[in-house]
């Protein structure tokens, strides 16, 4: 599809290209190619090479801009993947800033009420709850809490097995509660927003900087190399 005019923030230069990386899906970049309609954004555009570009026609449902983040309100704001992904292993990035004093229930991204990605759930300060297919993977002792300034959030999912097979990474670090990270790859993950499970359900309030999507567990020097460009360039190094 085509975007709007663009705008494109004044940023580091990324060090690490992810375009590179076997398996990128989607990369909606801090700051780049972002389509404003007045102050909202209305689209976001992928900088993988795919054009899956994550947009929002209806004004009501658009997130703020906010210096180069996407700032979504916690009750509608949501942009929405042009094609739906649909996941067995997986690697996903995503800088996120939780703006709640307490956050709850907040979806980094989904697709329904049976695909999500949330951190916070009810309120549980180290707990990660994933749902694939209906099927969920409910982490509910990380070794940390999770941030509520500015964070780096990883998760893959690897095909090595059907149990222990999830990993959690905050800030690089891994943080998994290895009591609960199972996830069979046969349960398709669908992700088709960004910032909420499918409609209203459970959005996220706070900022968004930056996500990438890979159809794959990344090698561990790859992702390490992923990981420190993401934070150097959205300030956490």
């Amino acid at each position: 599809m085509e975007l709007g005019p663009q705008i494109s923030i004044t940023s580091p230069q990324s060090q690490y290209d992810l375009r590179k990386v076997s398996g990128l899906q989607v990369w909606l970049r801090h700051g780049f190619n972002i389509t404003l309609n007045g102050t909202d954004v209305s689209a976001w555009g992928d900088q993988s090479s795919n054009d899956n570009h994550a947009v929002q026609a209806t004004a009501d449902r658009q997130p703020a801009y906010s210096n180069g983040n996407v700032d979504f309100d916690g009750t509608d704001d949501r942009l929405e993947l042009g094609t739906v992904l649909n996941l067995g292993t997986f690697t996903i990035c995503a800088v996120v800033d939780l703006a709640a004093g307490s956050p709850t229930n907040e979806t980094i991204l989904g697709n329904s009420a049976n695909d999500f990605i949330r951190v916070n759930q009810g309120a549980d300060v180290d707990r990660v709850f994933m749902k694939a297919n209906g099927v969920a993977m409910n982490q509910t002792d990380l070794t940390v809490d999770i941030p509520t300034t500015k964070f780096l959030f990883t998760i893959t999912r690897s095909d090595s097995a059907t149990t222990n097979n999830v990993v959690v990474r905050v800030n690089a670090a891994v943080v998994t509660d290895t009591s609960a990270d199972d996830s069979n790859v046969s349960d398709a993950f669908d992700v088709g927003t960004i910032a909420t499970a499918g409609g209203a359900l459970t959005p996220l309030e706070g900022l968004i900087n930056e996500v990438c999507i890979f159809n794959a567990v990344v090698s561990a020097a790859d992702l390490a190399d992923i990981e420190h460009d993401l934070m150097w360039r959205n300030g956490l190094l």
